[in-house]
């Protein structure tokens, strides 16, 4: 068995216990019409480059699938006659933020798309990513013409939002990228800083960094604080939450794990291009 079939195997697994968990759940509509919309979907166009995709436009498709999935959760809110204005703009933000959407992401998508995913543990940290990959998502089954897709999805959302998003707080909610420059890296990005101005004892560095087309500049007393600098801008830009730090060894356990999912993702991208298929 390959390694890509081992993978979507073992997120399958995970996929039917997360369903078999939300059909005890009361009230929790099915997705089948969504599952559907997305089979055939090309799973470059909605990978965002968090989550290590390749096209910047993923962005904008996500822009508009967040209208659209906002106007269908509108929808259902009258359907259901929730609440007055504040109890309608309450209850609307806690459904589309993206600490719901990656909440649920296990069940959101099916088990190829989710496969080129993160662990749990590392989109716990990058729910923004979380959330653009299911609004680019919701884009593209638009555009296709199943609204009554985008329309379950958003019936499930709101059956199955807590009340408030703030109280989604995943293992590592609050983990942050330590290594800005070294991140920037993994995700495919460059940095560079050089000499920018002052006196010797005061020196200038002026770094840019650069992915996929977008960039973000910084200045710094030093040239390695400068890069980690512009990284971490660049990263923000992405919606990943940064700390910039001195640089440290990580230690071998998390090395290991950084070139296993190195690996695994390597392996993935080949299938990335292709349209998904999938029978659940």
């Amino acid at each position: 068995m390959t390694l890509m079939k081992t993978v979507i195997r073992l997120h399958a697994l995970a996929y039917a216990a997360s369903s078999r968990a939300l059909q005890c759940a009361p009230r929790a509509p099915k997705l089948e019409l969504w599952y559907n919309a997305l089979t055939g979907l090309v799973a470059s166009h909605v990978l965002p480059l968090g989550f290590g995709g390749k096209q910047a436009n993923v962005s904008t498709a996500a822009w508009y699938g967040d209208k659209i999935l906002g106007m269908a959760v509108a929808d259902e809110l009258r359907a259901q006659r929730v609440g007055d204005h504040e109890r309608l703009t309450k209850r609307f933000q806690a459904i589309v933020s993206n600490k719901n959407i990656a909440a649920h992401l296990d069940v959101l998508l099916t088990p190829p798309l989710l496969a080129l995913v993160p662990t749990p543990q590392k989109r716990a940290v990058q729910v923004h990513d979380c959330g653009t990959m299911i609004e680019a998502c919701v884009d593209h089954v638009h555009a296709s013409g199943d609204t009554a897709a985008v329309a379950e999805l958003a019936k499930f959302l709101v059956a199955t939002a807590v009340e408030d998003a703030n109280s989604f707080q995943g293992s590592v909610a609050h983990v942050i990228e330590a290594n800005p420059k070294g991140r920037l890296l993994e995700l495919g990005g460059t940095v560079s800083g050089e000499y920018f101005g002052g006196p010797d004892h005061a020196p200038i560095f002026l770094a840019v960094a650069a992915l996929h087309g977008q960039q973000a500049s910084a200045q710094g007393t030093t040239k390695k604080g400068a890069e980690q600098d512009a990284a971490a801008a660049l990263l923000a830009q992405l919606g990943l939450l940064t700390n910039v730090q001195p640089t440290r060894r990580l230690s071998l356990t998390a090395q290991q794990e950084d070139e296993s999912n190195a690996f695994a993702l390597a392996a993935m991208s080949v299938a990335i291009d292709q349209p998904i298929s999938w029978e659940p």
